[in-house]
């Protein structure tokens, strides 16, 4: 594993999400990019109450990536101070790449941090993974915050790359010049071999079984989930739990005898929970933030080999996969499921789910955006 940047210019992406955290759509694009040019992978800060004690974390967790973890002063979320963020990050990206004597080859910023404008002279790019405004509460943060972010967003950014055509056409509207719609992918490679990989065992539910991995948020309806655990199917829950989400009813779910939750868990670890599972599923409530989205886990279900059964969002319909079930109504949706965990699971029909998927590769996806970056590759360095 590469362990330096060899004098490389890399590609800086500043996330919304820890490399280390559940399957982001940034983590997903810098590891393939990493093929083209080396990235500098941008956690969010980590908050501490003396950050100037010691530097930054750094480290290599792929091949051609090196990851920085800035420290940054609790309470630096909280209404004005919140704008010391972004020169927080800048500083330090800007203070290790001088360390390692290279520029930055471009910006990406995938998170809502008006960030691009202490990078002058870089081309700039917004990777835009959700709307960040009609999210705002479900961030925990002020929507008036989000609106000011985008504004700067629009008048720094060269390229706006979005991860759906409902948030292509939502930055086009506000008449920016440079907007490419580039659909969320799926890693083909470490899907392929679910089946072989050891099942994860702290699993105990009878066989068949529907999962759910990702995120445990007001994203989720939890009408969805409730009709296929009352049918009596087996159901596993994978990922965090956020903001006390669903109360008392989402505690009544999991005391369900035929409902297992497993919490948080290392994206390394899913194909071990994949193995288990033979239906995916996607039960995202209609709102305007999800109407935005397009979820990674519809598509990654199906590389896996597994069926994917999901609600009804424009961005899963854009991706013209008959093998994606798209219900309406929690009572549709658990009879989708039902009939799902009924059909064998051939090699035939394995094979098909994954040659579905294969067109939506995240190789794919980094291709299109080295071509707009201007990158010549694969590098023969990463």
């Amino acid at each position: 594993m590469s362990m330096s940047l060899e004098g490389r210019d890399p590609v800086v992406i500043i996330a919304g999400t820890p490399w280390d955290g559940m399957s982001a759509s940034e983590r997903q694009l810098g590891a393939k990019l990493a093929a083209f040019a080396p990235v500098v992978y941008v956690d969010p800060p980590i908050m501490k109450v003396w950050p100037w004690l010691r530097g930054p974390q750094i480290d290599w967790p792929h091949q051609g990536v090196m990851r920085i973890v800035p420290n940054g002063l609790r309470g630096m979320y909280r209404q004005v101070l919140h704008r010391a963020i972004a020169p927080l990050i800048a500083c330090t990206v800007k203070r290790e790449l001088a360390r390692a004597r290279v520029e930055p080859r471009a910006i990406i910023v995938a998170a809502p941090l008006a960030v691009l404008s202490h990078f002058p002279g870089v081309p700039r790019v917004v990777y835009a993974t959700d709307d960040w405004i009609a999210g705002a509460g479900l961030m925990g943060l002020p929507e008036d915050r989000m609106r000011w972010i985008q504004r700067r967003h629009l008048a720094t950014a060269d390229m706006v790359i979005a991860v759906s055509d409902d948030l292509a056409a939502h930055y086009r509207s506000f008449g920016h010049p440079a907007v490419e719609a580039v659909a969320n992918g799926c890693d083909l490679g470490a899907l392929a071999d679910v089946d072989s990989v050891e099942p994860a065992r702290d699993v105990d539910l009878q066989k068949p079984i529907a999962g759910f991995l990702g995120n445990l948020s007001d994203r989720i309806d939890l009408g969805f989930l409730e009709a296929v655990v009352d049918r009596g199917v087996s159901t596993l829950l994978v990922g965090p739990r956020r903001a006390n989400f669903g109360g008392a009813r989402f505690d009544q779910l999991i005391a369900r005898p035929n409902v297992r939750w497993v919490g948080p868990q290392p994206y390394e670890r899913m194909p071990s929970y994949l193995q288990l599972i033979d239906v995916g599923l996607t039960p995202y409530a209609p709102t305007k933030f999800n109407m935005a989205s397009l979820p990674l886990k519809t598509i990654e279900y199906l590389a896996a080999g597994r069926a994917s059964v999901a609600t009804d969002l424009p961005a899963i319909r854009s991706l013209g996969i008959d093998l994606i079930d798209i219900e309406t109504t929690p009572e549709s949706f658990a009879t989708a499921v039902e009939k799902a965990l009924a059909i064998p699971r051939t090699s035939q029909l394995v094979a098909a789910r994954r040659a579905a998927a294969a067109p939506h590769a995240w190789e794919r996806k980094a291709q299109h955006v080295a071509g707009l970056l201007g990158l010549v590759g694969p590098t023969s360095g990463a």
